[in-house]
């Protein structure tokens, strides 16, 4: 559903080229708050159009990686070898699930290794640019200014399986955010051959599969045996429930083990959740109940991000249970229950 395309007025909106030229202006320019503001204005007309989730949550996608594509043009003017090289984006901009919280989880394939310390300055521009414009620094360091996120394609592959291969020691791997991946700019082969190989590997071996489905195992859903919120005990939070770490992540984290399994190439969840279903995989009232837990759940966060950023403030991924109606409460607990099924399923074989 794509209501309201009078919006096509506005630059965010339509044609790429548009944007892409509107972003590019803006960031030669150094405006980045007009970027920021854009980005925002997606957000908040496509609430007030009453667009879904995904759809919005696509746009903010597109947006973010238009922004990547002008910005490593425009280092590309001092440095030419960035031409040469594939944009990488993981996590939920590798399944265009972004929203106004949502930080960088990128790396950068390289034909030939550049200068050491050019590339560390290059790198170190890049990211700081991006965070000017909005997209915030991962604190998980998974940028390209680590070099663990950046690489000729064989040191990629090499380092990928070396992570897969060693489950005991926690690292980079962890939920798997690096199996889903898209190359935003540059040349586009080197990513989607590095994807095929890496997804062959994981999907041919059971034992690796069980690996990544280990990391659901510690997941208890926030709530209690009578039903009760376990809800965050303190600070500024207190009171709340991250939806986000609660139940979304879980949630990708399993439907993507099964997408791995049964060899399906899309990469938005709800895609994933529909060809599971489709193809017999879940039930379909598993299905639906996934799938509207994660189109709510994603509602509340683009809804929390444009108050908190309005409001001058950091986007954030917290509800307030009882908070919310009782139509909602019913909903978000059994969204919960659902994600725990699918979990469970994966790791007791069902889906393996």
């Amino acid at each position: 559903m794509h209501q309201g395309r009078n919006m096509n007025a506005c630059p965010w909106y339509g044609d790429a080229a548009v944007r892409q030229t509107t972003l590019l202006r803006l960031a030669a320019q150094g405006s980045f708050r007009e970027i920021r503001m854009g980005r925002i204005k997606l957000v908040r007309d496509g609430l007030n159009a009453n667009r879904n989730a995904a759809d919005i949550s696509r746009e903010v996608s597109l947006f973010n990686e238009d922004l990547a594509k002008v910005v490593l043009a425009l280092h590309a003017r001092e440095h030419a070898w960035l031409e040469a090289c594939t944009w990488l984006e993981f996590g939920s901009g590798g399944r265009q699930e972004q929203v106004l919280s949502s930080d960088q989880d990128n790396g950068l394939i390289y034909p030939v290794a550049p200068d050491t310390h050019e590339l560390d300055n290059v790198a170190q521009d890049l990211v700081m640019t991006l965070d000017g414009a909005g997209m915030s620094l991962c604190p998980g360091g998974i940028m390209v200014t680590s070099p663990l996120w950046r690489g000729t394609r064989d040191a990629w592959i090499a380092r990928l399986r070396a992570w897969l291969a060693n489950p005991v020691e926690k690292g980079p791997w962890q939920y798997g955010l690096f199996l889903d991946f898209r190359p935003l700019a540059g040349p586009k082969e080197p990513a989607l051959s590095l994807k095929h190989e890496l997804w062959e590997y994981v999907r041919t071996r059971p034992l690796v599969l069980r690996f990544l489905a280990e990391e659901l195992a510690g997941y208890r859903i926030p709530l209690t045996i009578w039903g009760h919120f376990v809800l965050i005990p303190k600070g500024p939070f207190q009171g709340g429930l991250d939806i986000k770490h609660s139940g979304m992540v879980r949630l990708a984290t399993a439907v993507r083990i099964l997408a791995l399994k049964y060899g399906l190439t899309m990469h938005h969840t709800l895609d994933r959740i529909h060809a599971l279903e489709d193809r017999g995989h879940i039930s379909a009232r598993l299905g639906k109940r996934l799938t509207r837990f994660w189109s709510w759940s994603q509602g509340q966060r683009l809804r929390i991000g444009l108050r908190e950023q309005c409001a001058g403030k950091s986007a954030h991924n917290v509800i307030y249970p009882y908070q919310l109606d009782r139509e909602e409460i019913l909903l978000l607990k059994d969204g919960l229950y659902a994600v725990e099924t699918c979990a469970r399923m994966v790791l007791d074989g069902a889906g393996l």
